[in-house]
């Protein structure tokens, strides 16, 4: 009977122990626990890349990055070149975007000019130590994709992984010199170009790596190394969770204190070894609601997409309400119309959070899952968060982000008459303005350094979000309640639960055998 017990009760610590040793290592993604959003200086970077030179400022100039490695290192001593692609006229608007996306266009070559195959192409954001890309390279040594980082951020890493050898970072600024008639600049770059290796041959002629799902992938940069359809994750934002604020009266002009609808969330990615995207979650909180009108929160995906499509409904409090979407793979049709994350407004957040004598009681918040049934490019769906959007329900009109649809003469059909957005995503947790206080006014907004950084178009003050002045914002908790703690907490919960019933049943099972053998 004891060893019943002891083996019962040792099963429930364990239980408990992993739990706890998840907490510690995978810290709690909570909507309203993500404290106020902090900066990190990075120092002068990528000073190692060439300089460009044109005459022609038309033209799209390649920077390189030379190796500081000799011919004779090994792959794990060598630090590759880069190339990098810029467009000194490029024209492209100011959409008010806070996070930058880079396309990847690379080839990875060796010193011979022989291409890398199979070799895993790994590109980092060392500032938040997260994975933005990983792909193995096919048989001609190509990579493409997109790596989508904050506005902020100032270089990216990127390591060649071969033979069970990774080298040593290359590091790509995200800024180059660029000398255009005798006149030098920091430009930002276009693309992410070739890679190439100061070595020969530096699979080793087929060594064998350690990857039990043969995927490709080294099990050491395998996220899932048992499974072979899925081998990266990338969380965006790397950490806690950005904000969403709409101004709903499309297609008119609002007042511009981005309140009428706000919500909080995060994504999350699995991505095969080929970089094909397999499953998509994300959690969306909605915090703020300072308008009369109803709305829907949606999501929009190209209706060839083959998904299967499910999200639960819960209160702040992680309380379900029912008005979730069971697993189901929608038609071409039903994409069309969007996925609905959170229904209407009227009934997913009883406060408006919008003015100083109002307590802040964030609403409804929903746990989303899309799997691919039959994984997609990057190219396909974008990054997070992708191409999500509001339904006013009120004036059957919907509000997307800037910079995806146009009309015949090439205006963004999202940008308003003063050449304002009605969708603005923002890092981190942000306290958005006091309701009819437009971010844009000097005497009244919270935000000084916007105007610097909208009038710059987005050169300057890329940070502008970092600096708040109280008392003209709405005053989010220093401490806020937990909103999303349960979505973390929810396999916690589950062994807590489990670990429990053991101690229940091993209590009772002693006290049965106790009983039995005073009865003997």
């Amino acid at each position: 009977m004891k060893q019943i017990l002891s083996i019962v009760f040792i099963l429930a610590i364990a239980l408990v122990g992993c739990d706890q040793k998840k907490k510690q290592l995978i810290p709690i993604q909570s909507l309203a626990q993500e404290s106020a959003p902090t900066t990190t200086s990075v120092g002068n970077t990528g000073s190692n890349a060439n300089t460009a030179n044109t005459n022609n400022p038309a033209s799209v100039a390649t920077v390189s990055i030379p190796s500081s490695t000799s011919s004779t290192a090994t792959l794990a001593d060598t630090q590759p070149s880069a190339t990098v692609t810029v467009n000194p006229s490029d024209n492209t608007p100011f959409t008010y975007q806070t996070n930058t996306t880079i396309p990847v266009n690379m080839t990875v070559t060796d010193n011979q000019g022989n291409p890398v195959s199979p070799a895993t192409v790994t590109i980092t954001n060392p500032t938040e130590n997260n994975v933005l890309l990983q792909q193995v390279t096919d048989a001609s040594g190509n990579v493409t994709g997109t790596v989508t980082v904050p506005s902020t951020t100032t270089q990216v890493n990127v390591t060649i992984t071969s033979g069970g050898s990774t080298s040593q970072p290359v590091v790509v600024p995200l800024q180059v010199p660029v000398t255009t008639n005798g006149t030098t600049t920091n430009q930002p770059i276009g693309s992410i170009g070739n890679v190439t290796l100061p070595i020969s041959n530096p699979t080793g002629n087929g060594t064998q790596i350690a990857d039990r799902d043969g995927d490709g992938i080294d099990d050491q940069h395998d996220f899932y190394p048992d499974d072979p359809k899925k081998a990266t994750k990338i969380r965006f934002p790397a950490t806690g969770v950005n904000t969403i604020s709409f101004e709903d009266l499309y297609p008119n002009a609002g007042d511009a204190d981005l309140n009428d609808y706000v919500v909080q969330f995060y994504n999350e990615e699995d991505l095969n070894a080929q970089g094909q995207i397999v499953e998509v979650r994300g959690a969306y909180q909605h915090v703020a609601r300072g308008a009369g009108y109803r709305h829907k929160l949606n999501l929009l995906f190209p209706n060839t997409v083959n998904i299967s499509y499910e999200s639960t409904i819960t209160d702040a409090a992680g309380v379900p309400n029912n008005t979730g979407i069971t697993k189901f793979t929608p038609t071409a049709a039903q994409l069309d119309a969007g996925l609905t994350i959170l229904g209407n407004s009227g009934n997913t957040i009883s406060s408006q959070n919008v003015e100083l004598n109002q307590t802040y009681a964030p609403g409804h918040v929903a746990k989303v899952s899309v799997i691919f049934n039959t994984p997609v490019a990057r190219s396909v769906i974008g990054s997070a968060p992708y191409n999500v959007y509001l339904q006013v329900i009120d004036t059957s009109k919907n509000i997307f982000f800037p910079g995806r649809y146009f009309d015949a003469n090439g205006k963004d059909l999202y940008m308003d008459s003063n050449g304002f957005p009605w969708a603005i995503m923002v890092p981190g947790v942000w306290a958005w303005p006091l309701e009819r206080q437009d971010i844009r006014n000097a005497s009244v907004t919270g935000y000084s350094r916007f105007n610097s950084w909208a009038t710059s178009k987005g050169v300057n003050d890329k940070d502008w979000y970092t600096t708040v002045t109280s008392g003209k914002v709405y005053p989010l908790p220093s401490e806020p309640s937990s909103l999303l703690a349960y979505l973390k907490g929810t396999e916690s919960n589950t062994n807590l639960f489990i670990a429990i019933s053991l101690a229940v049943f091993g209590i009772s099972m002693g006290i049965i055998l106790r009983k039995k053998l005073k009865s003997a």
